[in-house]
């Protein structure tokens, strides 16, 4: 079954009901920012894709993995020298086998979803953040150093309880494990090394 991506309207239906969920759960009306606009233009260079590779995932509409690593590797090419904090995190989905035997795989497609724009309105408009398969997603964080970063990832599994509870009515519970890696110039040459350090 081939099935469409979300329309327009409805990432920004969604989007909108997530943005009140966190700002209910966290007080914040905005995920939190550590970085000026000036500092992460800097840190951030433009996007610039191999001719003909599409970019967005067509289910979460997140950077694709091709896309995610070629920018994530622009992105530590640019800070290796400013020993600038940056961390990657790990998110997979889990019970994915059981929720598309019980539902469907149309009912999966929509739990990673859920998951992409739970990451998209919980974390930084800085962070950089990419479906890399069926049920892994990625973040890289840039200038988020380890308190601020369990900040984020406390922010996301609070975000992430209450869309289980009072938000969401889907006929499933989202659950999802984490794994951290931490930039380190001298070890890792590109996000694939810190992807293998999330991985062993």
């Amino acid at each position: 079954m081939v099935l469409n991506p979300p329309t327009r309207e409805e990432l920004i239906e969604e989007n909108a009901r997530l943005r009140r969920t966190v700002a209910r759960l966290t007080g914040q009306t905005h995920p939190v920012s550590y970085l000026t606009a000036a500092s992460a233009a800097r840190l951030t260079p433009r996007p610039t894709p191999p001719d003909g590779m599409s970019m967005v995932d067509g289910i979460t509409r997140l950077y694709n993995r091709p896309a995610f690593v070629a920018i994530a590797n622009q992105r530590l090419k640019a800070i290796t020298r400013r020993e600038v904090p940056t961390t990657l995190l790990t998110f997979g989905l889990e019970d994915s086998d059981g929720i598309a035997s019980r539902l469907g795989d149309e009912t999966m497609d929509d739990a990673r979803r859920a998951a992409g724009t739970l990451l998209r309105e919980t974390f930084r408009e800085s962070d950089l953040i990419g479906r890399l398969d069926d049920d892994t997603f990625a973040v890289l964080a840039v200038d988020a150093a380890e308190d601020a970063t369990a900040t984020l990832q406390g922010r996301f599994f609070q975000v992430l309880e209450g869309w289980n509870g009072s938000t969401s009515k889907a006929p499933y519970r989202l659950s999802m494990g984490v794994r951290t890696a931490n930039f380190v110039p001298d070890r890792h040459t590109s996000v694939e090394d810190l992807l293998a350090d999330t991985e062993s």
